[in-house]
């Protein structure tokens, strides 16, 4: 479910579960957890978040067969979703989400949790909790809101429309930009920069 590899002090996590299109599940978010565990231990100065290079579908979003039954909280704090967004947070490096492909649901919230979005030409954002009658916690809003205007935030969950990344590039806390639509050949960022030019934003 999960490619992880160091080198030159980044981290990259890749995303590995193609037959249920990278949808976001326990155990998923379990191995990235133990992945985050291990670049602390290893002293890496930046995370990369992926999929796999040419995928069309960055992530599905939230494993739906892992939901709540009716009348229970579906993220409560202990949701493997509210995990995951917790370890991008409090993690002591930049993360960085690199996109390809469609992003939905609440892979949008991990996405938005990052501390940059380096998103390619053609991928996409949809937040689609509305569609499956899914009522969003107050702490999956706030990173919304950190990340995108309020405006942009309405439109994403009111409508559950794709978005472009051009549309994030209003935001203050996160930084959009395009890329060609093939990474498989493409250096890991590095992190030998001084901290006044690295393009991660620090903590």
């Amino acid at each position: 479910m999960l490619r992880v590899a160091i080198a030159d002090a980044v981290g990259t996590l890749t995303l590995d579960r193609p037959d249920k299109r990278n949808a976001l599940c326990e155990e998923m978010v379990e191995q990235i957890s133990a992945a985050f565990a291990r670049f602390r231990a290893a002293g890496v100065r930046c995370a990369v978040l992926r999929a796999q290079p040419g995928c069309a579908v960055w992530s599905a979003g939230h494993d739906i067969a892992e939901m709540s039954e009716s009348g229970i909280d579906p993220l409560a704090w202990r949701d493997p979703l509210r995990k995951l967004v917790r370890e991008i947070e409090t993690f002591p490096a930049p993360v960085v989400a690199m996109i390809e492909g469609s992003v939905w649901g609440g892979a949008c919230e991990t996405v938005f949790a990052c501390d940059l979005i380096v998103a390619a030409a053609g991928a996409t954002f949809a937040a689609t909790p509305a569609k499956h009658s899914v009522p969003y916690n107050v702490t999956g809003l706030l990173t919304f809101l950190n990340a995108a205007s309020l405006h942009l935030a309405k439109e994403m969950l009111f409508t559950a429309a794709p978005s472009a990344p051009s549309a994030c590039t209003t935001s203050a806390s996160s930084t959009t930009s395009c890329r060609p639509p093939s990474w498989k050949n493409a250096p890991t960022p590095s992190p030998g920069r001084s901290p006044a030019t690295h393009p991660c934003r620090s903590r």
